[in-house]
């Protein structure tokens, strides 16, 4: 079997594969498919340790098994399991570390290739692991679909630059130095493909690609975000080509029929990966990611009940704040359920460490179950930081309400009363209204 042939095999069992994985296991925020990436990342790292070796750069398998993995893992935590962030810069803090120091008590003999292990470590550590970490990020998404998504650009502008520049490249080749067989038509190729797959996503699935940015022009996000995949993809190749013919080697490796070893089947994923991410961020609002929740007066009857409801829904809603204001033993209690929560004691750090902490964590609803007065400021810095208001405190309406829904049009938020008599009043004159909008029809 040709090289072509295992290529074309290797890819049509393996896609399929990865794909099913995506669709059908999607538990956990895509467990299994964070533990493929692992792996796959670590692999690449050994393999590029191995690489290096040609240089006179050592690092042991395993040391570079484990730094390829880490940021990865670290994504999988915080991803899949709820973990909070500064896990990642644990990771970064424990990985920097160990490079740095793990060679300070070796012999003397030993001590000359201290530099050449460093260079290694790190190399290792960044590539591919750190890149791959944001292909973990992307099941913080929230949808599988934008994960293939990710993968038919990435695999597709691969494809279509190598159909293309067969087709086409014969006399526009040799651009590129450290990759000579690629060629112009090669590259317009990958970018088209990446502006088509783009632009038909964004088409149907508006509910999904829900455009952050109204003053531009739907076009040229897609114009922007196909030309920075397609571009990214193919530096992420040419990235690899360059290491390997500095170390003087065709392939990463051999566990790849057709492709080569790990690291030559990752290299445009990686590098791609958090390009995807930032755009994506960058343009579109996803409405299928965690919403973030704050929780003022977490140890009431309301407080108690909605973190009730919420943690039957761990993947669809995030608990970031919590505040009570005298109980503390229950406080903490609750505060151990959701452990990346902000948490504010009022009687002891005070009202405004209150205020401060609404306007930093700045969540996407806030369920303000504070009794009497007490919660108007609350509600008020709520809003001011962008966040939908779940009110079940009626003082906040009665000493400031023109001011609290003055101050709600002008930032566009939404009060919704959750407490049972005024939640009761406000379905009643919702349903009112959508009498009298159908009378005026």
């Amino acid at each position: 079997m040709n090289k072509l042939a295992k290529r074309l095999l290797t890819f049509f069992i393996g896609v399929p594969a990865v794909f099913a994985i995506i669709f059908f296991l999607p538990f956990y925020r895509h467990l299994v498919w964070n533990i493929v990436v692992i792996f796959f990342s670590a692999v690449g790292a050994v393999e590029f340790s191995s690489m290096l070796e040609k240089k006179q750069l050592h690092i042991s398998k395993i040391e570079a098994f484990i730094l390829g993995a880490l940021t990865p893992l670290a994504g999988t935590l915080m991803v899949s399991f709820n973990l909070p962030e500064w896990i990642f810069l644990v990771t970064i803090i424990l990985g920097a570390v160990w490079i740095l120091v793990s060679r300070t008590f070796s012999s003397m003999e030993k001590i000359e290739n201290v530099t050449n292990y460093i260079a290694a470590g790190s190399s290792a550590f960044l590539y591919p692991g750190f890149f791959m970490f944001w292909l973990v990020k992307l099941s913080d998404l929230n949808n599988s679909g934008l994960i293939i998504l990710f993968l038919l650009i990435t695999f597709g502008s691969d494809a279509i630059a190598w159909l293309t520049g067969s087709l086409f490249g014969k006399n526009n080749r040799g651009i590129i130095p450290v990759s000579p067989n690629k060629s112009i038509a090669g590259f317009i190729g990958g970018l088209i493909i990446s502006i088509i797959l783009i632009g038909v996503a964004v088409y149907i699935a508006p509910s999904v690609f829900v455009v952050r940015m109204d003053f531009i022009p739907v076009p040229l996000i897609i114009a922007i975000f196909g030309i920075c995949m397609g571009l990214s993809t193919a530096l992420g190749d040419l990235a690899e080509s360059a290491i390997k013919r500095s170390c003087g080697v065709k392939d990463s490796g051999t566990l790849m029929q057709g492709r080569g070893g790990i690291l030559d089947t990752i290299d445009s994923v990686a590098v791609a990966a958090p390009v995807y991410y930032a755009l994506f961020n960058v343009f579109f609002i996803n409405s299928l990611m965690k919403k973030r929740v704050s929780v003022l007066g977490a140890t009431g009857s309301i407080g108690k009940s909605s973190l009730d409801v919420i943690s039957r829904d761990r993947e669809n809603f995030e608990v970031i704040l919590l505040s009570a204001r005298s109980r503390r033993r229950e406080l903490e209690e609750i505060a151990s359920q959701w452990p990346s929560a902000v948490c504010v004691l009022a009687e002891e750090d005070g009202n405004k460490k209150l205020l401060d902490a609404i306007g930093k964590v700045r969540a996407d609803i806030t369920i303000n179950g504070i009794s009497g007065g007490a919660g108007l400021l609350p509600s008020l810095a709520a809003i001011e930081s962008g966040s939908d208001l779940a009110l079940a405190n009626k003082e906040t309406v009665v000493m400031a309400g023109k001011l609290v829904f003055r101050a709600a049009k002008e930032k566009n938020v939404k009060i919704i009363p959750v407490d049972s008599e005024h939640s009761a009043i406000f379905h009643l004159l919702e349903a009112h209204a959508g009498k009298n909008r159908g009378a005026q029809k």
